[in-house]
């Protein structure tokens, strides 16, 4: 856009608007559209207040209006407006705005204010006398006062513009009109089914994403961690789990398994020797070696004898087997 123009308007509790609203306004043409009490009437007034530095169509009706321009509740509220293309003011123009002062550090010159207010703004009282007057004025059309309200508010070219589209108000002549009527149309419906389709898969996920939410939250807190409530904190957590190794742990804890196993298995033979009675054992031995005492004394003798025996029949084998011997070495000889 060419010439000096206002480009954009930041404000917070200002009149009944109670959060931070900004608006582009760098277009031929802006349409602020909205229900009554919404802060239309807000926004103009707030543009209208940082250029010239007061609101006369409020000032009129109460001198001291600007007590009331902070939203109720608020501790205070502000206004930026930035214009381009005007060489006497490069910066935002700023309001700062408390319960009981509002601040406006630059305002537009005298002649650009007066040229605002007088040609730029129209208090929503005197538009809707100007409209009362338009729609009243069908007997009267080239009446200097409807041709001056036309041209005022540009309504010959949204009356034009309703005339053009008289003919697609039915919709069989929309399709003769437009060519691709059928072809978008036909696209509306592939993707109305498509977004059908897409929100099945969110239900169906958002199902399994409550189930694994109850199973991982109890995990976490054993951990000393939260889930994560957005996508930043989400990836937070996934470096930290990332980063931290588990092998470490789990071969410490094999080892101190294998070590639990052997102390148990010492502690199960610590246990089974306390049962063990000296007294009794020491009984057994001694009861043991008279037993066997007592069978020596009785087969010794047998037992003496049947060695000698023994011996007697180991030398003559031994002189029959040297004797075999020599004649095999005598027959291997001759061959």
């Amino acid at each position: 856009m060419d010439g000096a123009h206002l480009y954009r308007i930041s404000l917070k509790n200002f009149r009944s608007i109670d959060r931070k609203v900004e608006v582009r306004l760098d277009s031929p043409v802006v349409l602020i559209h909205g229900q009554n009490g919404v802060g239309k009437t807000s926004l103009l007034s707030a543009i209208e207040l940082a250029l010239t530095g007061a609101i006369p169509s409020m000032e009129r009706a109460d001198p001291d209006y600007k007590k009331q321009l902070l939203h109720q509740g608020a501790a205070k509220g502000n206004i930026s407006l930035e214009l381009r293309n005007l060489e006497e003011i490069s910066q935002p123009l700023d309001v700062q705005i408390t319960s009981e002062n509002v601040a406006v550090p630059i305002i537009l010159s005298d002649k650009l204010g007066k040229f605002f207010s007088e040609r730029c703004y129209l208090p929503q009282s005197a538009l809707t006398q100007l409209l009362t007057i338009y729609q009243e004025s069908d007997s009267r059309v080239d009446s200097l006062l409807s041709r001056f309200v036309s041209e005022l508010l540009g309504l010959d070219r949204l009356d034009a513009l309703e005339i053009g589209l008289e003919p697609v108000r039915d919709l069989r002549n929309a399709r003769k009109i437009a060519k691709s009527y059928d072809d978008v149309d036909r696209e509306a419906r592939r993707l109305d089914g498509e977004l059908e389709r897409i929100r099945s898969q969110l239900v169906e996920v958002e199902r399994l994403l409550a189930i694994n939410r109850a199973a991982i939250e109890p995990a976490l807190a054993a951990l000393g961690l939260r889930m994560p409530g957005d996508d930043i904190a989400r990836s937070e957590l996934q470096r930290a789990l990332a980063s931290s190794s588990e092998e470490p742990d789990l071969i410490d804890l094999a080892d101190k398994r294998r070590q639990l196993t052997v102390l148990r298995r010492v502690a199960a033979q610590q246990a089974r020797i306390r049962d063990i009675n000296p007294s009794a054992s020491e009984l057994t031995l001694r009861t043991a070696q008279q037993e066997a005492d007592a069978w020596r004394t009785r087969y010794q003798s047998d037992i003496d004898a049947a060695l000698v025996s023994v011996r007697g029949y180991t030398a003559i084998l031994s002189w029959k087997l040297q004797i075999i011997l020599a004649r095999l070495l005598k027959l291997r000889s001759t061959f």
